[in-house]
């Protein structure tokens, strides 16, 4: 049975200094996930909303026509 060498994979020991210190990687992260999760809940409420308007005129008979009552020119 082989047996696995990490001095064949160029696996090499730390020293002290490299135990302590750490690379946090890129700081974009939170920023990029926080808006990838604020689009992803508008998008949601957009959905939603015009799914309503759409079965709410489905149910008056009336084909939703794009306008909104309250809203837009009086």
């Amino acid at each position: 049975m082989k047996q696995l060498s990490l001095n064949n994979l160029g696996v090499q020991e730390l020293d002290a200094r490299e135990m302590v210190e750490t690379d946090g990687g890129n700081p974009l992260w939170l920023p990029a996930a926080i808006a990838f999760i604020a689009g992803a809940i508008a998008g949601g409420v957009t959905y939603d909303a015009a799914k309503a308007l759409y079965f709410a005129s489905l149910e008056s008979g009336n084909h939703y026509n794009g306008s909104v009552p309250g809203f837009g020119p009086r």
